[in-house]
């Protein structure tokens, strides 16, 4: 496998989170549930993507990259599990 095509991987899908988180935090005024939510969504789209549509050629980075899906859904939901009931519980308490 080609070990510069996983890092390039890795790397742009940082990128592309940092960039998302700076828009919300920095852009025009979102909801809370977008600033707490996209990234993570937007990330596993991702992730699904390219496990779907560039994975067929190498096995080792098809592999590599369900790993990296696997891990991704699994701390998205417990992400949303977390912040979803923070999230409620702090607009119980606000009133």
């Amino acid at each position: 496998m080609d070990e510069t095509k996983l890092t390039k991987t890795y790397f742009l899908l940082i990128l592309i989170a940092v960039s998302i988180q700076t828009y919300f935090l920095n852009g025009e005024s979102h909801s809370e549930a977008a600033k707490i939510f996209g990234v993570p969504i937007t990330i596993d789209v991702l992730v699904i993507l390219i496990y779907i549509f560039h994975t067929r050629d190498e096995p080792s980075y098809t592999k590599a990259i369900k790993k990296l899906l696997i891990c991704c859904l699994i701390i998205s939901a417990i992400y949303f599990t977390l912040f979803g009931y923070l999230l409620q519980l702090g607009k119980a308490f606000q009133h």
